[in-house]
């Protein structure tokens, strides 16, 4: 004990010091394998936890779904099909999969343009050359808002602080390229979006000193989006990262394109209509996600705050039938109770750490770990290269 003890009088030193001194500091230290505190220090106060919520959302997901678990996108049609033409709806069923389409996962699916030729193929498999009616998007797996009530209002709008949709494309997310050369003077101006979009996006970017991206996007409040602030002088095609708003009309329009190049026209006066899952649909092709591990893996290693706010809301899809947030924070409790942990210092408010609002204390998160510890895919939770290995 004399190595605790001089820690226990070290962290206490360090949390009267007075680089210390306006903040507070909380310690708490266990031994895996005995449950021996080692160090301890405020270990029961509220701390924002930021990123370390991940930890907890991603273990609860991953022993409640299991590590094998998979996310399905289905695409089927209403009506049925005589002479090639399809006398119907096209229907897109999101599943909450957060990599369907996400440049993270490519290896697994193709990447978007490949999902869609495969959709293509399957319909002319069915012999289907024209469509009568629309592309329905039925996102009724979810219920509830995509974006956490907790999350700031300056983040939203921006891709970390993207929407956790039924249906997720492309990581919910598109490149606005900035030229602050060519205008002269601090003026900036938006050269052009990938992919391209649908709703207005205006720029107030200055060009200024800076070294770094400083610019960040944000609702207009009447359906667009405005980006605000600072990038380096004299760029030509300086890259910046904003939301798509809504990622289940934006792949309706995507695959609208697509199929009128391979030309398979649409029928009526709009191509894409939201749907509530009430029209019977015949299934037709599936995209299936990578495995749960997998995805856990990349959401603790390159903290991805959209892939933590889908699991959140598929623990309560899974335990209550209610793929919301409230109903994932209040399964996470449950959960916490059935593995014995206090969760006292707990306030959850998203998946992700985002909401300055969350709160946890240190010595719920290291019960959480010591528990996680001694699963069987504790070594794979985050890769090797992750702080939770060893």
């Amino acid at each position: 004990m004399v190595f605790g003890q001089s820690l226990q009088k070290k962290s206490e030193d360090l949390a009267l010091s007075d680089g210390a001194k306006n903040g507070r500091l909380a310690f708490h230290a266990l031994n895996v394998s005995t449950g021996e505190v080692v160090v301890s220090l405020n270990s029961d106060k509220k701390m924002i936890p930021a990123s370390n919520m991940k930890l907890l959302t991603t273990y609860a997901a991953i022993d409640i779904l299991g590590p094998d678990h998979v996310f399905e996108t289905s695409f089927g049609y209403s009506g049925v099909i005589a002479g090639g033409e399809l006398q119907g709806d096209l229907v897109i069923q999101g599943g909450g999969d957060p990599t369907f389409g996400s440049s993270h996962f490519k290896n697994h699916h193709g990447g978007i343009e490949r999902i869609m030729q495969d959709v293509v193929s399957a319909l002319k498999d069915l012999g289907v050359v024209s469509i009568k009616g629309k592309i329905r998007v039925d996102e009724s797996y979810y219920t509830g808002q995509a974006i956490p009530s907790g999350y700031p209002w300056d983040d939203v709008g921006n891709y970390y602080a993207a929407g956790a949709h039924a249906l997720t494309v492309m990581d919910n997310t598109y490149y606005a390229f900035l030229d602050s050369k060519s205008l002269g003077g601090n003026r900036v101006q938006v050269t052009h979006t990938e992919p391209k979009i649908s709703w207005p996006l205006s720029c107030e970017v200055e060009a200024t000193d800076v070294k770094s991206d400083m610019a960040y996007f944000y609702p207009d409040m009447i359906g667009g989006m405005v980006i605000r602030g600072e990038i380096p002088r004299n760029r030509t095609a300086f890259k910046v990262k904003g939301a798509i708003p809504d990622p289940g009309a934006f792949f309706a329009e995507l695959l609208e394109g697509h199929l009128s190049k391979v030309g398979i026209a649409l029928g009526g006066d709009e191509g894409y209509m939201r749907s509530s899952g009430e029209t019977t649909v015949i299934g037709f092709h599936y995209v299936e996600s990578p495995t749960l591990l997998e995805i856990v893996k990349h959401t603790n290693m390159k903290s991805n705050n959209l892939f933590a706010e889908h699991l959140l809301r598929q623990i309560g899809k899974e335990r209550a039938n209610e793929g919301s947030f409230s109903a994932g924070i209040k399964e996470v409790e449950k959960w916490l109770d059935e593995k014995g942990i206090d969760h006292s210092g707990l306030t959850m408010k998203d998946g992700s750490g985002l909401s300055r609002g969350n709160t946890v204390s240190v010595s719920m998160m290291a019960n959480v770990m010591k528990s996680l510890r001694q699963e069987p895919y504790y070594r794979n939770h985050a890769g090797a290269e992750g702080f939770m290995y060893g």
